[in-house]
């Protein structure tokens, strides 16, 4: 059954999620949604090596 689409959507991302599929869906739909995911989190564990880094690279000139 369907339901407000819109109000569902803004729940989820209000919740967190970076994305959200509705129904139908196909399966290259949710192959290129999953490959996105991956990409997305593969970017958020670079970021926060190179925010960990920026951070050790601060503390060496701080001590300088």
């Amino acid at each position: 059954t369907g339901v407000d689409c819109s109000t569902q959507t803004d729940e989820c991302y209000r919740l967190g999620a970076d994305d959200y599929i509705l129904k139908p869906f196909s399966g290259t739909e949710i192959i290129a949604r999953i490959n996105s995911a991956l990409q997305l989190k593969m970017l958020r564990v670079q970021n926060k090596k190179l925010e960990a880094l920026s951070s050790l690279g601060d503390t060496i000139r701080a001590s300088e």
